[in-house]
């Protein structure tokens, strides 16, 4: 098993620290939300091979653009709340908050939407939809759930981690045993003659 530590990488919004804080023995990485292209480079120059990349408000978008764009470094996603409350003309261009990226459907890793019910439910599910995501809905949750239910955001962290551990357990080739001397031919023992 690798023992390698699991990457985690945590982009917009800067509420993680409670969640955080439940994720014992994972490498944290916090990011502003940027467009793939950077975000990249950063985690490339760091040496994250491959992470769970959580996103919350603006921080979804870019965790999907980065999943398509760069499938190599995005073992899964944890998507959860829309962030600050936009404006009417922000709501009606469809700016100021996440969106579903056009090509989540290329997007073929582990996904879950932590959601809260107090937020654009609308948006949450469309974009459980899109990516084909498990999507957990929770009650009393607002747009902040990093902070109001940030042990609601590790679970689904800890879901998606397991899912990815699994998945990359079973596309491993098997190693070859090692053969023991019990598994070579018998031998043969002779008793001792008391002397």
């Amino acid at each position: 098993m690798d023992e390698r530590a699991d990457d985690v990488v945590f982009l917009g919004g800067e509420a993680w620290q409670h969640v955080i804080e439940l994720l014992p023995g994972v490498r944290i990485h916090c990011h502003p939300a940027v467009e793939p292209e950077r975000l990249a480079s950063w985690l490339e120059d760091r040496g994250v091979e491959r992470a769970v990349v959580v996103g919350h408000g603006d921080g979804c978008s870019a965790a999907q653009a980065l999943a398509a764009e760069r499938p190599d470094l995005v073992a899964g996603l944890v998507l959860t709340g829309s962030g600050r409350r936009r404006s009417l003309i922000e709501r009606l261009r469809g700016d100021g908050g996440p969106t579903v990226d056009e090509r989540a459907a290329d997007i073929d890793v582990p996904v879950d939407i932590v959601w809260g019910d107090r937020d654009d439910l609308g948006l949450g599910r469309r974009l459980a939809d899109a990516l084909g995501a498990e999507y957990d809905l929770v009650e009393g949750g607002g747009r902040y759930l990093p902070q109001e239910h940030p042990g609601r955001v590790a679970q689904a962290i800890g879901r998606v981690t397991a899912t990815q551990r699994a998945s990359a357990a079973a596309e491993r080739p098997a190693r070859p045993r090692a053969r023991s001397s019990s598994s070579s031919a018998p031998r043969t023992h002779r008793a001792r003659r008391p002397g």
